[in-house]
């Protein structure tokens, strides 16, 4: 039996089109996030980025960003150039959209990546207390919709306790996953972050964790732990868990998983990309 133990690194660094900047802040993350990312606000500036990592003997990135006022990302100008690396070179692709608008999409289709990131949330109040947007949950829903009729490889990302720690909308989100044409399901769990609205806010215990892993069974396509989750005490169980019901890979597994995981009978694979490839 084999699990995929990811390790990204500096083999598949995640780089934002905004630099820092971001039109939402939204409460478990303002802008936290895009301060590890590298930097990329221009086509121009992408492609020095993009012969650095080359020399580093990167395999691939994550293209990324802050979001505009209506929740996309702008990647409109990185189009073409991104379309010309799939061509050109051999680096794998993951984009990280929010919502999409129609140039949204046309870029998408313009780069042809090799997969596509989506954040999906499943409750009104979360899209407008945590993202502080004047949207609804139906507006991810519908984005994950566009993406299985366009035919765009798709893996979606569902935050356990995003609501400020409460669990409000993860299994409508998990519903429309399961009814999806996605690749691969991704898992995560809220960490409370320094400077931001949440950081003193309690993430959901294992056993609610739990729950949630369980109402992923059915979905078609692999499950993975990705890597945003809380790793101290007791929550190193949400990865045996996560493992015991099947799921195929863990982004940067503990210590403590990968011993019991060999003592159970399971060979590790690394993996230094991406949790969706």
């Amino acid at each position: 039996m084999k699990l995929i133990a990811y390790v990204p690194g500096k083999k598949f660094p995640s780089i934002s089109v905004t630099g820092t900047a971001c039109s939402l802040n939204c409460a478990h993350c303002n802008r936290h996030y895009l301060e590890g990312m590298i930097p990329a606000q221009s086509p121009e500036r992408l492609i020095e980025v993009l012969e650095m990592l080359s020399k580093q003997g990167a395999n691939g990135f994550l293209l990324s960003g802050g979001a505009r006022e209506d929740g996309s990302v702008p990647i409109e100008p990185f189009a073409d150039l991104i379309r010309k690396v799939k061509i050109y070179s051999d680096f794998i692709v993951n984009v990280h959209v929010g919502l999409l608008r129609e140039s949204t999409l046309r870029a998408l289709k313009t780069m042809k990546p090799d997969m596509v990131s989506l954040d999906v949330v499943g409750a009104d109040e979360t899209v407008k207390e945590v993202y502080h947007l004047d949207k609804k949950a139906d507006d991810y829903l519908r984005a994950l919709k566009i993406l299985d009729e366009e035919g765009i490889r798709h893996s979606p990302h569902v935050t356990v306790g995003l609501h400020y720690g409460k669990i409000i909308g993860e299994y409508r989100a998990i519903d429309a996953i399961k009814d999806s044409k996605s690749i691969k399901m991704v898992i995560n769990v809220l960490i409370p972050t320094k400077g931001t609205p949440m950081e003193d806010i309690s993430p959901p215990n294992v056993d609610e964790i739990k729950k949630v892993i369980d109402y992923t069974d059915g979905f078609r396509g692999e499950r993975v732990i990705g890597c945003m989750r809380p790793r101290k005490g007791d929550y190193w169980e949400i990865e045996r868990y996560a493992i015991e019901k099947g799921f195929s890979g863990i982004v940067l597994p503990t210590e403590r998983t990968r011993k019991w995981a060999e003592k159970e009978g399971y060979e590790w694979e690394t993996r230094e990309m991406c949790c969706v490839f």
